[in-house]
């Protein structure tokens, strides 16, 4: 697995501004692999491509979706562009050849989480969520939460999620859901 033509094919593949989001989040993943002794290439490359088919049309989400059966959460089928994560992951297997389950997984995952989530995928699920662009209330609080305790930061996160969605009559996807509940179990 190479980084170099991984990063080739997003800076012709993405915006300029989305290429400079993903190199951003690979940077803070990076770091974060280090806190959490995990291995930082895994990280690199997992941020990377993380957002590969954030900017694909809604038509060609749903060609992912209906061929390779992803399960159409009711968020999803509102905006199939949600779905970029699991369509991510198909497209680093398939086109990049990555065989890696546990880069697959943080990349699959980084949109809505999942409840069986290893720390690789809550660090890439996080670097997204706090790189050094991102600007709403609560950010800086998450950022120093993130390099100490990463379950309390995505708690955090979803809380403050769940306040914006609830306020904007939109739902969340039931991973979320999921995901909360089972680092919440774990912590008690």
């Amino acid at each position: 697995m190479s980084t170099y033509k991984l990063k080739q094919y997003l800076k012709l593949h993405l915006s300029k501004k989305r290429y400079k989001h993903t190199v951003r989040v690979a940077k803070l993943a990076k770091e974060l692999a280090v806190i959490y002794n995990i291995d930082p290439f895994k990280a690199e490359y997992a941020s990377l491509g993380h957002d590969i088919a954030k900017e694909i049309s809604d038509l060609e989400a749903m060609a992912y979706i209906d061929q390779y059966g992803i399960k159409l959460d009711p968020v999803i089928e509102q905006n199939p562009n949600l779905a970029h994560g699991e369509i991510g992951a198909i497209m680093l297997r398939n086109q990049f050849g990555c065989e890696d389950s546990e880069i697959l997984e943080a990349v699959k995952w980084h949109t809505y989480g999942h409840k069986n989530m290893s720390l690789l995928s809550k660090i890439i699920y996080m670097a997204d969520v706090v790189e050094a662009s991102r600007t709403f209330e609560g950010v800086e609080e998450l950022r120093v939460l993130v390099r100490v305790d990463i379950d309390a930061a995505i708690l955090k996160f979803c809380d403050l999620t769940q306040d914006y969605f609830k306020k904007n009559n939109q739902g969340m996807h039931q991973n979320t859901y999921d995901m909360i509940e089972t680092i919440k179990k774990a912590d008690s």
